[in-house]
């Protein structure tokens, strides 16, 4: 079918309402340009899919198992740290934070004054703040003033 005649066919099928007047509402006010251009401007279709593919792309650590050496270590130097306690020791520690969200987590590593060893629940707390389980811990240092 040619352009021509599939605008004929048109003006036959329409013909009784091609030149009826353009509608004015009298209940609604006519949009503005502006109103009119904001129905057809770009949206999110997909709430919350742009947060999705940034936490897809973050990318976890699994947890270090300690061998027996490296735990037998790091029990010497809780033991000495607790025995100085009193002192206000400064110390890093190396910790496993585990992802709220997904499987894994990440390595920090805190520097401040260690606050408490506290056995019984299995925690550090260093700088009366933080609070570190001792499952997560990677390592522990210390400056040489607290030498062993």
């Amino acid at each position: 079918m040619k352009p021509e005649q599939k605008t004929k066919n048109a003006e036959e099928i329409y013909k009784d309402i091609i030149n009826l007047p353009h509608h004015i509402s009298e209940k609604h006010m006519p949009m503005s340009r502006l109103g009119r251009t904001a129905q057809f401007s770009p949206f999110a279709a997909l709430s919350g899919y742009e947060d999705l593919i940034n936490e897809s792309r973050r990318i976890n650590e699994q947890q270090h198992i300690l061998s027996e050496d490296e735990l037998m270590v790091l029990n010497d130097r809780l033991s000495y740290l607790q025995s100085i306690i009193q002192q206000g020791p400064e110390i890093s520690v190396e910790y496993y934070l585990p992802d709220e969200k997904r499987k894994g987590g990440k390595y920090l590593t805190v520097t401040g004054v260690l606050t408490k060893i506290d056995s019984l629940t299995k925690t550090l707390i260093i700088n009366k703040e933080i609070t570190i389980g001792m499952e997560f811990i990677a390592n522990i240092t210390y400056p040489d003033a607290y030498t062993e």
